[in-house]
């Protein structure tokens, strides 16, 4: 495969493993991302790198100077606590930014967007599960509400603009270059806890559940998406139910460290019970789940002893 392409996000604990696989791939590809959550260091040398937001003006000089095939949109503003407190910034990274991403790809003829969405979030507290593409949206959060109004634009732009696209709900994504530090996901922030022995912080009870994908797998979900037809929502998950208290247990046998747990008040807008059906990724992708929580937690735990000294 020879193309173009563009990775919004792309120095990002997701976007920057996508952009390198590509670059693997043979492709060429552009990042943009203003570096708030992201990190230079972890952009491939062969990327072309532009630092700036998705809400830039230069945004159409990029589209217009680079003739991009195809577009994978990461860039967010990812925080559930901070879209609470602050919906208005939510909605404009996630809302405005990505509006004016869309305007471009369908003025300079993209061949395809694909767009980075969340099952762990859309869903809400859903009353069966697994979850399926079915199940109606309940967000919690205003992250969430984002993210469920993109994909209601992505419709718009492909029924009246002819834009093709397929948004990817992730479930958990966890892995290398997770950001361990502040808001960043269960499994590094344990990780890290677990390995300096400090005390682990769980907020609510510990039987909320999650449902965990591998980064590598989320990688290999977005380069099948770029060879199906398909045009809508696939849930893209292990379809695997996991405790908070569970995940502990599996990550303490992991390391060989039981470190002692303090159960804290929930977070608002958290849910409570996640776990995404990926019957429809593997019918219209041909994709499934290659790494398993117990060896996706050994190359986190290398990746995490490397970057703590």
């Amino acid at each position: 495969m020879s193309y173009s392409v563009l990775v919004t996000g792309g120095a990002g604990f997701i976007g920057s493993h996508l952009a390198s696989k590509l670059v693997s791939e043979g492709m060429r590809v552009v990042v943009i991302d203003d570096l708030s959550t992201g990190f230079r260091d972890y952009i491939h040398p062969e990327v072309l790198f532009y630092e700036q937001s998705i809400l830039s003006s230069d945004l159409e000089s990029l589209f217009r100077e680079n003739c991009f095939d195809y577009v994978f949109h990461l860039a967010a503003q990812k925080s559930v606590p901070k879209s609470i407190k602050d919906p208005f910034a939510d909605a404009q990274t996630n809302i405005m930014g990505s509006i004016r991403l869309l305007d471009c790809c369908s003025e300079y003829q993209v061949k395809k967007v694909i767009y980075s969405s969340t099952g762990g979030a859309i869903y809400g507290n859903a009353k069966n599960l697994p979850v399926t593409e079915k199940t109606p949206a309940s967000p919690l959060s205003a992250y969430a509400i984002s993210k469920a109004t993109i994909e209601e634009y992505l419709r718009f732009y492909y029924q009246y603009r002819g834009l093709p696209y397929l948004s990817l709900r992730y479930s958990n994504v966890y892995g290398p270059r997770q950001d361990y530090r502040g808001e960043g996901g269960v499994i590094a922030i344990f990780m890290k806890q677990l390995l300096m022995g400090e005390e682990i912080n769980i907020y609510g009870d510990g039987e909320q559940t999650r449902d965990f994908v591998f980064v590598q797998d989320i990688v290999d979900s977005n380069l099948k998406a770029l060879s199906s037809n398909y045009i809508g929502e696939v849930n893209i998950s292990s379809a695997c139910e996991i405790s908070i208290n569970q995940l502990v247990e599996k990550m303490s046998l992991v390391l060989g460290k039981r470190n002692k747990v303090n159960y804290l008040p929930p977070i608002p807008g958290d849910v409570y019970r996640s776990c995404l059906d990926n019957t429809l990724a593997e019918e219209k992708l041909g994709w499934k789940v290659k790494i398993g929580i117990e060896s996706g937690l050994e190359r986190t735990k290398e990746w995490i002893e490397l970057s703590l000294k």
